[in-house]
């Protein structure tokens, strides 16, 4: 007899739809607290005027690089048009003469000139670096030699990819004209259409990958490079839409108005790229449903306590756990709280990053107690929640353990605070005899 698959009704159908719906606003609305969390709006402003700055080496480099390869010379002004006509909305023509009067120029310097615009234009990348593993949560950066590395390789690789996309175009057109297609004229109107989104993509794609010192998904990097691309096309024409009707900057600047004008665009191409960061780490930081469990920051001892066990599993078999493992071993908590524990941990020389970028454990557990770790950060002593209390011994233990310490001292602390201050001692400043003040509790240092 065969069996039928059952179809889901109407009613199914609903439910799936609606739990789809608000898991995406959960995630968009995760999303966004990040961004505004992570200071991005500040981040973007900062990396403006650094563009400002940076931007005639950083050309003068990039184009110094695609006219040392033959394949790619005859590209190099078709590749400077196309970015100025789709990266620059408004006033494109004028910041392109300026930008290109410039880089002649420093293409006539000497070695040492040469090295000074390098530097430049690496400098803008340390800021894009840094603002990467501020997103990421990455506190160790990478060694100056392999930052130069990674900064020269997006400096260079980045134009071969907007470049071979221009090739690539460039060959399918000339292909469907010599084939003869009937609608060779709509297939190139078609390709040129999507050649600019396609390099977009391509170069968000190889930023969010490369540039974090922290190994991220080629798919997420690919999905949040698509996210920003469609963002920038949103942004550029409603920014030119805004230039051309409301031509406040012309009136008050006149010929200069460029430059404003070009300074507001960077910050916004700037606000779109930290956005599309945002959008690639939170597909692998984000965990629906987990606020209010392990997330909670007034648990962060017990994640803290948890974590230490998940390290010392790991010594056991000889290696080390990455923030995705410990993810993994974690369910109930979203990365922001482990991030949070990790620092706590390591604060109190409990764990270390190795060079690989893994986590191990600096000392062994039992060389320090729990009140040395209570009193190495400033936790909050709250017992384990109900529903996690019997997830596992690790829970039922440290939940044993911290309900006693709670139970204690609310049995200390369950009087009257009247009663401290008809304990005898007077005010200070009413006895000239009392100049100690009482002992410090709760294992505070007396000096």
């Amino acid at each position: 007899m065969k069996v039928m698959a059952r179809v889901p009704d109407r009613q199914q159908l609903v439910h799936l739809s609606v739990n789809g719906a608000r898991e995406a606003v959960g995630f968009l609305r995760h999303v966004a607290d990040r961004f505004v969390q992570d200071g991005c709006l500040n981040s973007a402003g900062t990396l403006a005027y650094t563009t400002l700055l940076s931007i005639v080496p950083l050309f003068a480099v990039i184009f110094s690089v695609m006219t040392a390869f033959p394949v790619f010379e005859e590209f190099s002004g078709r590749m400077q048009d196309w970015l100025f006509q789709n990266l620059v909305p408004a006033s494109g023509a004028m910041v392109q003469d300026y930008i290109q009067q410039f880089a002649s120029r420093a293409a006539g310097l000497t070695a040492a000139g040469l090295i000074g615009i390098t530097v430049a234009a690496i400098l803008m990348m340390s800021a894009i670096d840094k603002a990467m593993n501020r997103i990421w949560r990455v506190g160790k950066r990478r060694p100056p030699v392999q930052s130069f590395m990674v900064y020269w390789t997006v400096i260079t690789v980045g134009p071969f990819l907007v470049a071979s996309s221009l090739v690539l175009s460039s060959y399918l057109i000339a292909l469907a004209e010599f084939t003869d297609v009937a609608d060779g004229g709509s297939l190139q109107q078609r390709l040129l259409a999507i050649t600019p989104f396609v390099g977009v993509v391509l170069a968000f794609t190889f930023l969010y990958a490369a540039v974090p010192n922290r190994r991220v998904p080629v798919w997420h990097a690919v999905t949040g490079a698509v996210v920003a691309a469609v963002l920038f096309e949103v942004a550029k024409y409603g920014f030119a839409a805004f230039v051309t009707t409301v031509p406040t900057y012309e009136a008050i600047y006149g010929t200069l108005a460029a430059l404003p004008i070009f300074l507001i665009w960077i910050y916004v191409c700037w606000v779109v790229v930290l956005f599309g960061a945002e959008f690639t780490q939170a597909m692998a930081g984000y965990r629906q449903g987990r606020r209010g469990s392990l997330s909670d920051p007034r648990l962060a001892l017990v994640l803290a306590v948890r974590l230490t066990g998940d390290f010392w599993h790991a010594q056991q078999q000889g290696r080390g756990l990455t923030l995705q493992d410990l993810l993994e071993r974690e369910p109930d908590a979203d990365e922001s709280a482990v991030s949070e524990a990790l620092k706590a941990l390591e604060h109190a020389r409990v764990v270390r990053r190795t060079e690989e970028g893994s986590w191990v454990l600096a000392r062994d557990p039992s060389s320090y107690t729990l009140l040395d770790l209570y009193r190495s950060y400033p936790f909050v002593l709250a017992d384990v929640p109900t529903r996690l209390r019997d997830r596992d011994a690790w829970n039922r233990a440290l939940s044993h353990t911290l309900a006693e310490a709670i139970g204690r001292i609310e049995a200390i602390l369950d009087q009257p605070v009247r009663n401290l201050f008809e304990a005898g001692s007077a005010p200070r400043g009413e006895h000239d005899d009392d100049d100690h003040p009482p002992d410090r509790v709760a294992g505070g240092s007396s000096g």
